[in-house]
């Protein structure tokens, strides 16, 4: 396992809220994804093309001779994997925000790229803050806008980040986690399941990027969702909202790597005389 230097983001905020930390993911999957080639447009623009395919397919009205032509066939072929792709991705983000909205404790996230899991030619890890369940992420909107753009930068002019890349070509991409607690729910789960004693191949080229958050402020200070009271009815003694993240019940050990069920295949259009692929 080849290691590389680490890649520090700061975020400017204190803590993150799991819409936020979904959010993180969410860009830096789409980064990847562009930068290793599974994607032949940076993912809004595919996103974009796949809407006016499906608009395309479902009002074109072609003869049965018009179809069989190779070209067409080609284009045809072409366009099902890039949905394919498209769908599995939209699949997997989905996967996170669910996982993230019911279990706040994973800190870790792992993205491998490679035929398998244990031919894998490059791995990414996410260090994730804290992340705190209390509060709900729509106060925070602005902020993490300031951050998701923060991070594309950083990833998109990093030379250690860039230089470094084993992946030029199509290949499978996968999604692993590491919760310090393991909920009940997720070895029940179909789209998540473990992996004991899971080891990286030797060959396989590390990255490593830590989100860290600011300090906290200094006690006496208010910020917004720091304090916040509340009046419920029948009781004139308010109660306060704390911000801090929820304690976590350390197991014996950490817990093993989860891996999604969701396989993203990379799309690579080939293209032919004849065959007009995106119009």
């Amino acid at each position: 396992m080849r290691p590389t230097k680490p890649i520090e983001i700061e975020l400017g905020v204190p803590f993150i809220t799991k819409k936020c930390a979904s959010g993180i993911l969410r860009t830096i999957v789409e980064i990847l994804m562009y930068q290793r080639n599974q994607i032949p447009f940076v993912y809004g623009t595919l996103r974009t093309i796949i809407t006016k395919l499906e608009l395309l397919d479902e009002n074109s009205e072609l003869d049965d001779a018009a179809t069989a032509r190779v070209p067409k066939m080609h284009a045809t072929k072409q366009r099902t994997q890039a949905k394919e792709a498209f769908y599995n991705a939209e699949i997997l983000f989905d996967t996170i925000d669910k996982i993230l909205m019911e279990h706040s404790t994973v800190r870790e996230v792992m993205i491998l790229f490679g035929r398998t899991i244990y031919t894998a030619k490059e791995a990414i890890v996410i260090n994730l803050p804290p992340i705190n369940a209390r509060l709900p992420g729509y106060n925070h909107q602005r902020e993490m806008n300031k951050n998701l753009h923060q991070i594309a930068k950083t990833l998109s002019l990093s030379d250690e980040h860039t230089d470094n890349m084993l992946v030029q070509d199509t290949t499978n991409m996968f999604v692993l986690i590491k919760p310090l607690v393991i909920p009940q729910q997720i070895g029940k789960s179909n789209s998540i399941y473990p992996l004991d004693e899971f080891q990286l191949p030797s060959k396989c080229v590390r990255f490593v990027i830590n989100m860290k958050t600011s300090e906290a402020k200094t006690e006496g200070s208010v910020g917004m969702c720091e304090k916040f009271l509340i009046f419920e009815e029948g009781h004139e003694t308010p109660s306060v909202i704390d911000n801090r993240p929820e304690s976590t019940i350390e197991t014996e050990d950490m817990t093993c790597w989860h891996q999604l069920g969701v396989v993203v295949k990379g799309f690579k259009p080939a293209f032919r005389k004849g065959c007009q692929l995106w119009e």
